[in-house]
């Protein structure tokens, strides 16, 4: 199940992608709700990453990227398993 929603998820984040792109590139498509309809997908791609973190689960994504280990730098006092479980919680 998480692979499927990766999948479908990472063509939402692209396609989203795609379509603010080209709004934002094209001069023609520069009228009144085209700018507004891109920043809706930039904002919907953005959720759709989060969502996707979420399914994951924070922790396999955190260990995955070892951003505890790169958290631990900025905080020597701080394991790197204290370090997992703050993120984990500001998540």
């Amino acid at each position: 199940m998480r692979f499927f929603f990766a999948g479908l998820a990472g063509f939402s984040i692209i396609g989203l992608s795609f379509i603010a792109t080209t709004i934002f590139m094209n001069k023609k498509l520069q009228g009144h709700p085209q700018p507004m309809i891109a920043i809706m997908c930039v904002v919907e791609a953005c959720m759709a990453y989060n969502a996707l973190i979420q399914v994951i689960g924070p922790p396999y994504f955190a260990c995955y990227f070892y951003l505890n280990k790169f958290m631990a730098i900025f905080y020597p006092n701080k394991t790197r398993d204290d370090c997992l479980e703050i993120m984990c919680i500001s998540n």
